[in-house]
C-alpha cells in the first residue's frame, strides 16, 4: 500500500464502520478493519466519505478568467471537500463544439480536482454527436441567456436525442421565458418550464436532470416522472428573498415557505449542488446573478446534520451516490476496493466561521459571510493525491 487511513468512521456498504481503508496508485484496494501500513492518516473522531461530486459548478476562466479559473476554482473545490465538478457551458467561448471542449481540456491540466465537461445545445445539433465522447452531459439553458433555446428547438432536440439514441443525460435550466418576459421570475415560471419538459422526456423517452429546483412544486411535478432527476442549491435551502434581492441569482431566492417546502421535499431530490457561479463585487453592484459555493457547500450541510434537519447517509446520496450514477462516473460516489481513491474526511465536532478573505476561490466573497457552524471537511483525497490534510491545501 502506498499509504492508509485508520482509526475513522467510514461510510461502507450502506453503513458506518469502524475500518481502515488502503490506497495503492490512486485506487481504494482493501477496506478492512486493522490495516499495517507505516504511512498513514489519522482520522480518529472524523468520519469517511466517498468524495464529493459537485454537479454545477462554472469554473470561467478563458475570457471570464478574472472571475475565476481552472486552477483557483478547483483549489477552491479541494478546499471545499469536493473531488469532482462538473463544468457548465455557459462559459466565453460557450462549450457549443468540439474545438471548445478541447480548448478546456488543455486547462483541465492544470486542475487540483477532477473536471468533467457539459457540452451546451444551442444551433449545434451536427455537433452533438462529436462532442459526445468528451463530455459528461449536455446542457440546456431554457432562460433568456445566449444560449436560450426556445420550445420549438427543444422538442427538436428531444426528437434528435431519441433517434440518435444520444444515452447522455441532459440538464436543463428550465424557464418558460415568454411567460418571464410578462411577469418577471416569478415561480410559475419555472413550474411551467418544468412541465414543459417533463412532457418531452415523456414522449420522447429522454432522461432529464432539472438544474437548481427553487420550488417545493416542482419537485413534486419532477417525482412524479422517473425519466427526470433534479438537483438544488444551498443558497434556496439556507437564504430567501429578504437576505438579496431578485437579480443576485437564477432562479431567484424565494421566500421562507418555500425553504420550508425545499426541506420537507428533501428526500425527493437526487442531487444538492452549488451552482457555483463567481463574479466579481463590482459585477455583483451592477446585477450580475449566481454566487461562488464550493467551498460552502460541505460546511453548510455537515451543520445541517449536527442540526438534525439532514440524515448523513442522506448527504452521501445528495452529494456523491446520486451524481455519480446520474452522470456514469462509474468508478466514484462510493467507498469500495477497486474504485477511485476519491476521499474526503470530516470533523462533525469542528467549529467554523464562513470567511471570504480565507476563501481560495478567485472573486473572494460568500453571501453566507459571517456564518457560523459545526462540521467542516479536514481532508480531501483525489486518486490518492492529498490536496487538504488537516484544513490546510498542500502545495
Amino acid at each position: 500500500m502506498d499509504y492508509g487511513i485508520v482509526n475513522g468512521k467510514v461510510y461502507y456498504q450502506d453503513r458506518w464502520v469502524r475500518a481502515d481503508i488502503g490506497i495503492k496508485d490512486g485506487e481504494i484496494r482493501v477496506i478492512k478493519k486493522k490495516l499495517d501500513v507505516d504511512v498513514y492518516i489519522d482520522a480518529y473522531n472524523k468520519c469517511v466519505l466517498p468524495g464529493v461530486i459537485d454537479a454545477h459548478v462554472h469554473l470561467r476562466d478563458m475570457n471570464q478568467k478574472h472571475k475565476e479559473d481552472f486552477k483557483t476554482g478547483t483549489l477552491a473545490a479541494a478546499h471545499g471537500g469536493v473531488t469532482t465538478v462538473l463544468d457548465m457551458p455557459n462559459t466565453e467561448p460557450p462549450t457549443t463544439s468540439l474545438d471548445a471542449i478541447n480548448q478546456k481540456e488543455e486547462l483541465r491540466r492544470d486542475t487540483a480536482v477532477h473536471v468533467e465537461f457539459f457540452g451546451g445545445i444551442k444551433n449545434n445539433l451536427p455537433e452533438i454527436m462529436s462532442m459526445k465522447d468528451k463530455i459528461i452531459g449536455y446542457k440546456i439553458y431554457m432562460d433568456s441567456t445566449p444560449l436560450h433555446v426556445s420550445k420549438p428547438e427543444l422538442r427538436e432536440i428531444f426528437e434528435f436525442f431519441a433517434k440518435n439514441k444520444i444515452n447522455k443525460r441532459i440538464s436543463v435550466h428550465v424557464d418558460d421565458s415568454e411567460l418571464t418576459k410578462r411577469i418577471g421570475k416569478q415561480k410559475i415560471s419555472e413550474i411551467r418550464g418544468i412541465e414543459f419538459i417533463s412532457n418531452l422526456s415523456r414522449q420522447f423517452g429522454i432522461k432529464v436532470n432539472i438544474c437548481h429546483v427553487s420550488t417545493p412544486e416542482g419537485i413534486k411535478i419532477i417525482s412524479q416522472n422517473p425519466n427526470l432527476t433534479c438537483e438544488v442549491t444551498p443558497h434556496h435551502l439556507f437564504l430567501n428573498e429578504e437576505n438579496f434581492g431578485f437579480a443576485d441569482t437564477n432562479p431567484p431566492l424565494r421566500n421562507q415557505r418555500d425553504i420550508a417546502g425545499l426541506w420537507k421535499n428533501l428526500d425527493q431530490v437526487d442531487i444538492i449542488a452549488s451552482d457555483h457561479a463567481p463574479h466579481t463585487m463590482e459585477e455583483k453592484h451592477e446585477g450580475a446573478e449566481g454566487f461562488p459555493g464550493l467551498e460552502t457547500t460541505l460546511p453548510l450541510l455537515l451543520n445541517a446534520i449536527v442540526c438534525r434537519r439532514l440524515l448523513p447517509s442522506r448527504l452521501i446520496a445528495l452529494i456523491s451516490r446520486n451524481p455519480a450514477r446520474i452522470f456514469g462516473l462509474t468508478d466514484k460516489g462510493e467507498i469500495k476496493p477497486g474504485y477511485c481513491a476519491n476521499l474526503t474526511i470530516v470533523d462533525f465536532h469542528k467549529k467554523y466561521k464562513i470567511r471570504g478573505e480565507d476563501l481560495y476561490t478567485k472573486c473572494g466573497w460568500t453571501p453566507f459571510e459571517g456564518w457560523e457552524g459545526k462540521g467542516a471537511p479536514t481532508h480531501t483525497i483525489v486518486d490518492g493525491r492529498i490536496l487538504m490534510k488537516d484544513g490546510v491545501l498542500l502545495d
